[in-house]
């Protein structure tokens, strides 16, 4: 968690208005991850972090936008039907499940 909060925290550390204080990087980051790796709603993530709904959903948005500008130098596709073949050959042989071009680690 701390390498991604490393790569995210600066992107969604800014201020969002004059007078509004955002809440930390680390806390944004947990909520998003909070968020996106359960089924519960904005209310009850809310209530999880003690923040109001409109504070969780910002701060998904900031984390999800966060990791979407990062993605670009991050995450590579193979070109070609040769080489997605032979990432998808190699991810099989290392971890034995079949047609899959990789994971994010």
């Amino acid at each position: 968690m701390e390498h991604l909060l490393g790569l995210v925290g600066p992107i969604i550390n800014e201020k969002e208005g004059p007078g509004r204080m955002t809440i930390t990087p680390e806390k944004q980051l947990a909520i998003a991850i909070w968020y996106l790796g359960t089924p519960d709603s904005y209310r009850s993530v809310s209530n999880t972090f003690g923040i109001g709904r409109a504070t969780a959903f910002r701060a998904v948005r900031r984390v999800c936008h966060a990791l979407h500008i990062l993605a670009l130098p991050l995450v590579s596709w193979p070109r070609g039907d040769a080489a997605a073949q032979e990432v998808i050959a190699g991810f099989h042989q290392e971890s034995g499940f079949p047609g899959i071009p990789g994971a994010i680690e």
